[in-house]
């Protein structure tokens, strides 16, 4: 048997197209990350909001400008009365009110923001990329499993058919086989399909070309466990993005409220300054003539107060009490989202040993159908057995495999969710 395997082992391997790239988990998840087209361009979203956060300060630059100009006059009645005249303004001017600290808050928490949101897209895109290789995974599996059952089915129909041949079985025999094998074929074509048109959608999320030869390395034997959920909602609860953004969203709210206020409501200080020099008959020599030349230099300070932004019923009024009302919502949603938390933990939990029972039910059902299908050919060899009861022992032992194939995946997909459901990025971080 060990001899065979290696064998096999080595046919795969020489049937590999030429050229054909080994992938295994850590490997997927890695191409994924740097070039999912999606996930780039969650990366353009932190840079700008990096960006804005790093140059914050600018919210406290004053407001410059600078203008030049001509001015001339000139009188009809007295032909060389024209006076011209040569100006510049230079102005600076500076606004300090509690709001500009908050504006430079915001943009703090916007780039918090955006950090969770490209965690978040991490995780699901790592969430995406498990269940899709293990899906492959099973698939090609599944594949092993239709191609074994249809070549015994062929290999049982070219060996009636020699006995019929030989005078040894009858015609009906011989079309029975032939049915068996035909009706077999279909199912193994589609799984070679399924697994092409999931393989393509595969590579695109990793970001790669839908014509990579590719040869997927991985395993869906996995150790089963039991999961205490009140240990995993105590450990991890707070570690879930969707509790951590909603947690921001009531900073972000807050904030908003506070700039409000600020803005309408908070005593602000005006700075301002202003230069202006001028040159009379720029055009007469003026220009550079200390005699034509004459400035003026401006400063001032004041404070404002807003009065009618304190009137209840005001539309400052209004909108503060907006602010609470959203903030209040923001803290009912953020508890609906910790108990819809704890509820998935523990459903996941549930959903788990319930396919690890399968999983064990299923390998067991392999057990017995292998062995019943053994002892069924032995029979069959021996004419104790007609063919449609050995065909009925064929297919209960491949169906057999096949569930035991589709509860391995439900188990790993059970696990995946979990894990995301966790807020962790690996399963090394749940499988003991």
């Amino acid at each position: 048997m060990k001899r065979q395997g290696s064998l096999l082992l080595l046919l795969v391997i020489l049937l590999l197209p030429l050229g054909a790239e080994s992938l295994d988990l850590e490997t997927s998840l890695n191409l994924a990350l740097e070039n999912n087209l999606d996930f780039q361009v969650s990366k353009i979203g932190l840079e700008t909001a990096s960006r804005e956060n790093d140059h914050s300060w600018n919210n406290y630059l004053p407001s410059l400008s600078a203008s030049a100009g001509v001015t001339g006059s000139d009188s009809f009645s007295e032909p060389d009365s024209d006076s011209w005249s040569s100006w510049a303004d230079f102005d600076a001017s500076l606004s300090l009110s509690p709001s500009k600290t908050l504006d430079v808050e915001e943009l703090e928490l916007a780039y918090q923001s955006e950090l969770l949101t490209l965690e978040t897209d991490r995780l699901e895109l790592i969430n995406k990329v498990e269940t899709a290789f293990y899906g492959l995974l099973a698939s090609s599996r599944n594949i092993d499993i239709e191609e074994a059952n249809l070549a015994l089915a062929e290999k049982r129909y070219e060996s009636t058919q020699a006995e019929f041949d030989r005078g040894m079985t009858s015609e009906l025999s011989v079309l029975q086989a032939k049915v068996n094998a035909a009706n077999i074929k279909p199912a193994y074509l589609q799984a070679v399909s399924d697994y092409e048109t999931d393989l393509r959608e595969f590579l695109t999320l990793i970001g790669l070309d839908t014509d990579t030869q590719v040869e997927l390395v991985g395993t869906l034997d996995t150790p089963t466990q039991e999961f205490d959920s009140d240990v995993l909602i105590d450990t991890y609860l707070s570690n879930r993005r969707d509790i951590l953004e909603a947690q921001k969203n009531l900073e972000v709210l807050e904030n908003s409220r506070k700039q409000e206020a600020a803005d309408n409501r908070s005593p602000y200080l005006t700075l301002s300054a202003g230069w202006t020099p001028e040159y009379d008959d720029p055009f007469e020599g003026g220009l550079g003539d200390s005699d034509y030349y004459s400035d003026s230099l401006s400063l001032k300070a004041y404070v404002t107060i807003p009065l009618d932004d304190w009137i209840p019923g005001s539309d400052t009024s209004d909108s503060i009490a907006s602010y609470k009302d959203d903030i209040r919502a923001a803290e009912l949603s953020l508890e609906k989202t910790r108990e819809e938390a704890k509820t998935e933990i523990i459903n996941y939990v549930e959903q788990l040993e319930t396919a690890a029972a399968n999983l064990e039910l299923s390998r067991l059902n392999v057990e017995l159908y292998k062995l019943t299908y053994e002892k069924s050919e032995e029979s069959y060899n021996q004419g104790g057995m007609e063919q449609l009861d050995l065909e009925d022992a064929q297919q209960d032992y491949f169906s057999a495999e096949q569930d035991y194939l589709e509860s391995q995946y439900s188990y790993l997909e059970g696990l995946i969710n979990l894990r995301y459901a966790l807020g962790l990025e690996s399963l090394d971080e749940i499988i003991q």
